[in-house]
């Protein structure tokens, strides 16, 4: 079960689609530098208009994101280009986030992840916590960056059931310091490998602000295999030092993450 308890010391957390552009391997190619539009005037780039919104800008191909300048938006326009389902992929994630926090999703956020992260994930929070367990009697707490550095957030992939309802399947944790002291956890023996796994997540804690605690920033815990009693594990990509989840039962929907 979600619960919400007191948040101190803590800033909300801004809406949007938690919105990665993978890495694309070096070609040797050049291109010719394009000099970027002046503030407030709109251009064209590979054939998507960009167009000034308020403090930002936006495009043809979703004008529900605002960007903070033009080479945002054209790294997106490229992302999409890329990987055109990924707008249907937009699309499912920005209701999803909306279902979740009971708020419409206002902007997107641009990452530079390994090209085996989904495209599109709904934000469901700013990581606070992740305790996994090392053995059958070692809890491991992976704590939330240091206040001043770069949040780690929480996303999952969207997805439709028959019935044409959102929910969220595959939880993400996108940006941020993920590297682990694989030395202070035993798992470092056989090094180096590219991946290795940690163990059972236990539970979770992400900070968020959500309708029905009239949207006051809270931190929500959750129970992995609370009724289901099937706990994901812990991976780490070692090579790009990132922490990802592994099999369970829960998915995301609206009273929050529950399996």
């Amino acid at each position: 079960m979600n619960r919400a308890t007191s948040a101190r010391n803590t800033t909300p957390a801004s809406g949007g689609i938690a919105h990665h552009q993978a890495k694309a391997g070096t070609t040797g190619r050049s291109q010719a530098r394009r000099s970027a539009p002046g503030p407030g005037r709109s251009s064209t780039y590979q054939g998507v208009a960009i167009t000034p919104a308020g403090d930002g800008f936006t495009t043809s191909i979703d004008r529900d994101s605002i960007f903070d300048d033009v080479a945002q938006a054209r790294r997106f326009i490229r992302s999409w280009k890329k990987n055109p389902e990924g707008s249907g992929g937009a699309e499912d994630a920005r209701e999803l986030f909306q279902q979740f926090h009971g708020k419409a999703s206002t902007s997107s956020r641009l990452y530079d992840l390994a090209n085996a992260t989904p495209a599109d994930l709904a934000d469901l929070g700013r990581l606070i916590e992740l305790v996994v367990w090392l053995d059958d009697e070692t809890p491991y707490e992976l704590k939330a960056p240091k206040p001043g550095a770069e949040e780690i957030r929480v996303g999952c992939v969207a997805e439709r059931k028959g019935n044409g309802q959102v929910y969220g399947t595959q939880i993400y944790f996108v940006g941020g310091d993920q590297r682990l002291p694989l030395d202070k956890l035993g798992r470092a023996e056989g090094m180096p490998r590219d991946h290795v796994m940690i163990g059972p997540a236990d539970r979770i804690a992400y900070f968020t602000s959500k309708d029905f605690h009239y949207f006051k920033p809270s931190i929500y815990e959750h129970q992995f295999g609370e009724e289901s009693g099937d706990q994901p594990y812990l991976g780490y990509d070692a090579r790009n030092k990132r922490i990802y989840l592994i099999g369970g039962r829960y998915r995301v929907e609206r009273p929050g993450i529950i399996d």
